[in-house]
């Protein structure tokens, strides 16, 4: 018979999260009560794959993100507060629960949205409600993580916090993004008196114009953030041609990567905003 740790590895290095979820068949079910009723050991199971499969792969795995592909999160959270409910079920479901509020700290999910999941909307009793420690808990720490704008801490360290001085793309790190936006918005209405540097001068005092441009551009095409982009593209734009020098349209249409190959679509609002970048460019220079 083989040792036990040589089974854990073949079995890790087989399969992965995904597939050992289904191989459990929690795939199959239909409520999250199910297997909280009837597969505790299962459960369990998972929860120790879960372990070894980031200490063998150096890879972590989330048994909440297997749960919310499966159900959605609404619903899941939803299902779990339903469980919480029930004595037989209520210690089983909170360790999910926990393991669903770490994920969403993880994504930056904000606490007003965490609260409506978890059923804490405007107009509840939140002191009596089963999920109230639970709200609490996460709101400190979100505010632990993602300072409150009363806390005074300036917007470029909240940039920074977030690590979006290390970004490549805006669609992947959306989240992130309102956060910092959001921020910034209240913290300048806390602060009036207190100029801070703009989320264009921010991201282009750490990647340049050049790489900017191409990260707006490529953020306009999807359909979630095309309008932030545009406006921040616009933005930027706004401020090239207050510097300086400002660079000449034809190297900003290189930089947007626009083409004059192929079918144009100049109603793109990228086109669109190279197209009014060019006539005040022109205007200026008077060319």
């Amino acid at each position: 018979m083989r040792p036990w740790y040589i089974v854990v590895f073949a079995l890790v290095v087989t399969l992965d999260p995904t597939q050992f979820f289904k191989q459990l068949r929690f795939d199959k079910v239909e409520k999250i009560d199910e297997i909280l009723s009837n597969k505790q050991l299962q459960l369990t199971s998972l929860g120790g794959f879960m372990d070894d499969y980031a200490r063998l792969t150096g890879k972590q795995g989330s048994v909440a993100k297997l749960f919310t592909n499966k159900f959605g999160t609404e619903n899941y959270a939803q299902m779990l507060t339903a469980a919480k409910e029930n004595t037989a079920t209520a210690a089983a479901a909170t360790t999910l629960q926990d393991d669903l509020l770490k994920q969403l700290l993880k994504n930056h999910e904000s606490p007003e949205g965490v609260a409506k999941m978890l059923g804490l909307g405007r107009g509840q009793q939140i002191a009596r409600h089963v999920n109230a420690e639970a709200l609490n808990k996460y709101t400190r720490n979100f505010y632990a993580k993602y300072p409150n704008p009363k806390s005074g801490i300036a917007p470029l360290q909240i940039f920074k916090k977030l690590e979006l001085d290390k970004i490549d793309d805006f669609v992947t790190n959306a989240k992130q993004i309102n956060i910092l936006a959001d921020y910034m918005e209240q913290y300048a209405k806390l602060n009036p008196w207190q100029r801070s540097p703009t989320m264009v001068k921010m991201f282009s005092d750490e990647v340049g114009d050049k790489k900017l441009a191409e990260m707006l551009t490529e953020a306009t095409k999807n359909p979630e953030m095309k309008k932030f982009a545009t406006d921040m593209q616009r933005a930027h734009l706004s401020e090239i041609l207050r510097s300086n020098k400002p660079v000449p349209p034809k190297t900003v249409f290189k930089w947007m990567h626009l083409q004059l190959k192929g079918s144009l679509n100049v109603a793109d609002s990228s086109w669109v905003n190279w197209g009014w970048y060019n006539s005040i460019y022109r205007a200026i220079q008077k060319v």
